[in-house]
């Protein structure tokens, strides 16, 4: 008698030995890099471009454009604990501890917020002294034409500075007003008892004054010797694109992390959390990392390194 040996083998399989959930992640990842790359690459190009005719940096400096370094500095590591939270989590969610998997997870939650806020600061002070693409004032001519004009709108609230309005007006378009004349004017305006309040809120020129640098006398340095002459910045419309667009860009990818994190948190506080939920934070936080690894990039070329 023979005896046939059946033997049972696994169904071929074919594919990447990783979830498809992954698969799509990093494919995902993949197209995100290129549209950084693609931003980056742009800023580097204009940014080198910005050349005086000696073949000197005319790129805007960080006090002419108030980038807080420390504010920069902090946010990465705020990410950079985030980016260990999430490893964290992801682990605790494997081992089963799954309260422990849940506060880490409420721990990158809480990051991402603190991220936003210090960028709200800096966006913020960028705001109020008119730091925004296409409103910078990139020539002394510009900052006094831009003042005069600010000047005016004051002045439709206020029919005692029409008049004032009407002379600075007049003093520009006949070129006998330059830009330490501004400054003289604007100081004058702003300690008026009448209409000085309304051209502090008004005149972005008048919020930058108060931050000019001051000699022993509590007089204000000449522009030539100011390293914070920001009533005028070259090239400043350039680096506002470029810096709205890149920091813009990065803090709605954080907001898409917080809606991420979002449903295992809501899930976990609900109903709790289980081993299958460990996949789904690993894929977070492949998303997570990239954005943490986009900043460390941004931070850099920003913030600290001049070419």
């Amino acid at each position: 008698m023979s005896h046939t040996s059946h033997t049972t083998t696994a169904p071929l399989k074919m594919g990447l030995a990783l979830p498809n959930s992954k698969l799509c992640m990093w494919l995902f990842l993949g197209t995100e890099i290129m549209f950084f790359t693609a931003l980056i690459g742009t800023y580097l190009v204009l940014r080198m471009s910005a050349r005086l005719p000696g073949g000197e940096s005319a790129w805007p400096s960080n006090d002419m454009t108030h980038i807080i370094t420390w504010a920069g500095a902090l946010n990465t590591f705020v990410l950079i604990g985030s980016s260990y939270l999430v490893v964290r989590s992801h682990e605790r969610l494997g081992r089963g501890e799954f309260q422990k998997g849940l506060n880490d997870l409420c721990l990158v939650f809480l990051c991402a917020v603190l991220f936003l806020g210090i960028k709200g600061v800096e966006y913020h002070g960028k705001w109020v002294r008119d730091i925004l693409p296409g409103r910078i004032a990139e020539t002394p001519q510009a900052a006094v034409q831009k003042a005069v004009r600010q000047i005016g709108l004051a002045a439709a609230a206020d029919p005692t500075l029409a008049g004032v309005h009407l002379g600075l007006e007049n003093r520009l378009r006949d070129e006998k007003l330059s830009l330490e004349q501004m400054e003289t004017e604007l100081e004058q305006l702003v300690r008026h008892e009448g209409y000085g309040a309304l051209v502090q809120q008004q005149v972005s020129m008048a919020t930058i004054f108060k931050d000019r640098t001051r000699d022993e006398n509590d007089e204000l340095v000449p522009l030539s010797q100011d390293h914070h002459a920001a009533y005028y910045i070259p090239y400043g419309n350039i680096f506002a694109s470029c810096y709205f667009t890149m920091t813009g860009f990065h803090a709605i990818h954080v907001i898409v992390g917080m809606i991420i994190f979002f449903f295992p948190i809501k899930k976990g506080l609900m109903k709790g959390l289980e081993h299958g939920d460990a996949q789904y934070v690993e894929n977070a936080g492949l998303y997570w990392h990239f954005v943490d690894l986009v900043w460390i990039f941004l931070f850099p070329l920003i913030y600290i390194v001049k070419f």
